[in-house]
């Protein structure tokens, strides 16, 4: 820090290596899950770029508003706002992966959607990175019920 008294502006010069930062990426930009017992969707951030230095990071579901498709939650997923936790020294391909609750219904549906946000923490908000167009993705739930054939006895 330099001040002195005919300019009384302050310089801070602060160096930052883009190596003690790790830049995050959602693994894929959709997902698809088909209604069924048990189903599920895990949907995976990893590291794109860096080290990690004891990072967490947030999974968040969420409908998608105005679209006609747009997957309920509880009645359709079991929405999750989750946080991962990577740990120090994972680099470049490491990934963290959080399981979506797919829940099976009764209705012969379209497919849904609903997307995966996914965020940094704020209280590490200085020490991960989402990269920009790679922090959503798009899940699809296909009908189950489409698959069933149904005979109608006269």
């Amino acid at each position: 820090v330099r001040v002195s008294a005919s300019s009384p502006s302050i310089s801070i010069n602060i160096a930052l290596d883009i190596a003690d930062f790790a830049i995050m990426v959602l693994s894929s930009m959709t997902y698809d899950a088909t209604e069924g017992p048990n189903a599920v969707v895990s949907v995976c951030a990893k590291v794109e770029v860096g080290k990690v230095a004891r990072d967490s990071i947030l999974y968040i579901t969420t409908p998608i508003p105005g679209t006609a498709n747009t997957a309920t939650p509880i009645l359709d997923f079991i929405p999750i706002a989750e946080e991962i936790m990577f740990t120090e020294g994972q680099s470049s391909g490491a990934s963290e992966c959080v399981d979506i609750m797919i829940i099976q219904d009764v209705f012969v549906e379209q497919k849904e959607i609903f997307e995966v946000l996914l965020l940094p923490n704020p209280q590490d908000l200085f020490a991960v990175f989402i990269k920009p167009g790679s922090d959503r993705a798009l899940v699809s739930i296909s009908d189950g019920e489409n698959d069933r054939s149904v005979s109608v006895q006269p």
